[in-house]
């Protein structure tokens, strides 16, 4: 995560808090005036909206590996050019999913999507796009390498700007920490919800930041399972040894028989 990203997103996180904080200031001197049951009325009419806005969706979170050191090796502008070509690279393959992007932190994109398979197969998109321009790059600063985190389950969505908040969210960015170069890391909720054409493997468990439990993650196989990849080829194991038939000096082939060449057809003589 680039380092202006960072300060930009606690600017519009205490703006924010000064907002919601107005806002209290406001309805705690309303309800300095309010008997009880309209206090315990007004409790349960915003205990409903707060369950309407809790959603059931799968949140991504993508990031840039080795952006920090990227901006101190060749500078600001580099960096923002950078951090620029991957969102015009990744962010429609995002929207092609169904997937909305809630918004961009530095580096790092955060969106979501509406069941998990759709934010898998954007995962792999991302990574297959990033790949094929990996191959096409001569140059240093063209390079590109992202790690993705996945999770689902119920999170609180803000009606005003989409935004996303609870601890499925603060999970799906774990999950991404975890994840190196070129990988894809996604939490149990949605290995368990993944049709068997997505190859998963174990990649491990671990303790996430803030988290007491310890918590299973999974790796999408990616490579080979798009347009952009070629199939990888099975591994052969191969003998240490040669079998003892074979072990012994090899002989020369003898050489190949000599053609003869074909008898000369006779002309008939003329009377």
């Amino acid at each position: 995560m680039s380092r202006d990203g960072d300060s930009g997103e606690r600017t519009r996180q205490a703006s924010v808090a000064d907002l919601a904080s107005g806002e209290i200031d406001r309805l705690e001197s309303s309800l300095e005036r309010a008997s009880i049951t309209r206090i315990l009325r007004l409790q349960t009419v915003l205990d409903e909206r707060l369950r309407e806005r809790y959603h059931t969706l799968a949140v991504l979170f993508s990031d840039i590996a080795g952006s920090t050191s990227y901006f101190e090796t060749h500078g600001d502008l580099a960096g923002r050019k950078m951090v620029q070509r991957h969102n015009d690279l990744l962010m429609p393959i995002i929207e092609g999913q169904d997937g909305r992007i809630i918004k961009t932190i530095g580096d790092a994109i955060m969106a979501t999507f509406p069941d998990p398979e759709a934010a898998v197969l954007a995962a792999i998109g991302m990574q297959e796009a990033v790949a094929q321009l990996q191959s096409l790059a001569r140059r240093a600063e063209d390079q590109l390498s992202i790690r993705i985190g996945i999770n689902f389950g119920d999170a609180l969505v803000n009606d005003k700007d989409g935004d996303v908040y609870g601890d499925m969210v603060n999970v799906a960015a774990r999950v991404q920490s975890q994840a190196g170069p070129d990988q894809i890391f996604v939490s149990d909720s949605v290995r368990a919800r993944m049709p068997d054409r997505i190859r998963l493997r174990p990649a491990g468990t671990f303790t996430l930041k803030g988290k007491t439990d310890a918590y299973p993650l999974f790796e999408v196989r990616w490579v080979g399972t798009g347009k952009h990849q070629r199939p990888t080829l099975p591994e052969v194991e191969l003998p240490a040894t040669l079998p003892a038939e074979t072990s012994g000096p090899i002989e020369a082939l003898p050489p190949p028989p000599r053609r003869r060449p074909p008898p000369r057809r006779r002309r008939p003589r003329r009377g």
